[in-house]
């Protein structure tokens, strides 16, 4: 596997979490629609195919079977990219990728660092939180 791959596998922690946000806010979204009375309990031009409400809660049981899904992925994820990581030898590579990839915490919210910001974090230079950087990679076993 080529480090460019490693860091897409790496990179899809964050990804992941920012979907299941998404569909957090749709599944929200839904619930308001639902409880605050805006669905109409009565059937659309005579047709059979169920009313609004109906609808709504369909959509809803969809979306939360569809985040279910997804935090268990995540969690698949998270378990082999944290494994991987804490697998390196050296303290310094574990410590680059788990800034750069995972994040550092931020109260309440975890923020990935450019590598810049490890390498100020570290205090090292840049070039060598790069050359860290590719190193870990090429020892990382995804």
């Amino acid at each position: 596997m080529t480090s460019k791959e490693k860091k897409q596998i790496l990179l899809q922690y964050s990804d992941i979490d920012r979907h299941i946000d998404e569909l957090q806010v749709e599944l929200d979204m839904w619930w308001a629609r639902l409880s605050g009375g805006r669905l109409s309990d009565m059937p659309k031009g005579g047709s059979n195919d169920g009313t609004e409400t109906e609808r709504a809660v369909e959509r809803i049981v969809k979306i939360e079977q569809q985040i279910d899904d997804e935090i268990d992925e995540l969690l698949i994820m998270r378990h082999k990219i944290l494994s991987a990581i804490n697998a390196l030898k050296d303290i310094r590579e574990r410590r680059v990728l788990y800034l750069a990839y995972i994040g550092k915490d931020n109260g309440d919210k975890r923020r990935r660092l450019m590598l810049w910001e490890v390498a100020r974090e570290m205090n090292y230079s840049l070039d060598r939180i790069k050359q860290l950087h590719g190193t870990a990679l090429l020892h990382i076993d995804l």
